[in-house]
């Protein structure tokens, strides 16, 4: 497979496009409380996470996941707990330091 490789401002380009769609969708599953997408939600949450990680980005990948645990859906346990198991599972953010 041919190696692609993209200029820093197309790459900023397209994470931003998919932090914007990610959020959204997180938002939709999260506040109309579709308890079974709770894992697919924390999982696009998480990897929104990773990539700040892995830009180098300390501290939007905890404020990320603080944006939405403890301020938007503090009350919702459930979704929590999903995040707390993503978070165990992923390395990154482990890394990163990132607890609720």
């Amino acid at each position: 497979m041919q190696r692609v490789e993209f200029p820093q401002s197309k790459l900023k380009q397209y994470f931003d496009w998919a932090l914007k769609i990610g959020k959204k969708r997180v938002d939709n599953m999260v506040s109309n409380q579709h308890r079974g997408a709770y894992e697919k939600a924390a999982l696009m949450l998480g990897v929104l996470a990773e990539v700040h990680a892995v830009q180098g980005d300390q501290e939007k990948a905890p404020n990320l996941i603080h944006e939405y645990c403890k301020e938007k859906y503090n009350r919702h346990i459930a979704f929590k707990r999903k995040i707390k198991t993503m978070i165990s599972r992923s390395r990154l953010l482990q890394d990163a330091d990132i607890t609720l």
